[in-house]
C-alpha cells in the first residue's frame, strides 16, 4: 500500500512532466505561428508590388494588412501573458529548477555514511529530476520534428 505522501509525490511528478511537455509544445507552436505570420507578411508585400496581377484592390490589400497587424498584436499579447504567468509561477515557487542546484547538492559530500533512507530519497529525487529534463527534451524534439515537415 502506498502512503498519502507517496501518492502526492507521484501526482506532482506526473503534473510536472505534463507541464514540461505542454510548455515545450507551446513554444513550438508559437514559433510555428511566428513563421506563418512572416510568410503572410512576405506574401502580402509581394502582392502589393503588383495588385492587378493578383486581382486584389488596394482597399482589400489594406484590409489584409490591418488583419495581419491585429494578429501580430494578439500574438505579442499572448507571449507577454505566457511570460508573465511563468514569472509569477517562478516567483511563487522561489526556487531554482532542480538541474541548477545539482552542484550544491553534490558538493555537500558523498552519501557514504548516510542512512539508507536518505540515499534512497536522494536517488528518487535524482530520477525525478532526470525524468523532468527528459520530458522537456522530448517536447522540444517533437517541436523540431513538426517544424521539419
Amino acid at each position: 500500500r502506498k502512503s498519502a505522501l507517496s501518492l502526492a509525490r507521484e501526482a506532482g511528478d506526473k503534473s510536472r512532466k505534463l507541464e514540461a511537455r505542454q510548455a515545450a509544445l507551446l513554444r513550438g507552436q508559437l514559433a510555428q505561428l511566428r513563421q506563418d505570420m512572416t510568410h503572410l507578411e512576405r506574401t502580402l508585400m509581394a502582392i502589393s508590388q503588383n495588385t492587378q496581377a493578383h486581382s486584389v484592390t488596394r482597399k482589400e490589400l489594406s484590409r489584409r494588412g490591418d488583419l495581419l497587424a491585429q494578429l501580430s498584436d494578439q500574438v505579442e499579447g499572448l507571449q507577454e501573458a505566457i511570460l508573465a504567468g511563468a514569472r509569477r509561477r517562478n516567483d511563487a515557487s522561489a526556487s531554482q529548477p532542480p538541474w541548477r542546484d545539482r552542484e550544491a547538492s553534490s558538493s555537500s559530500g558523498s552519501m557514504a555514511g548516510k542512512p539508507p533512507s536518505d540515499v534512497a530519497a536522494a536517488s528518487e529525487n535524482e530520477l525525478r529530476n532526470q525524468d523532468e529534463v527528459l520530458d522537456f527534451l522530448h517536447g522540444t524534439v517533437q517541436n523540431l520534428k513538426s517544424m521539419g515537415g
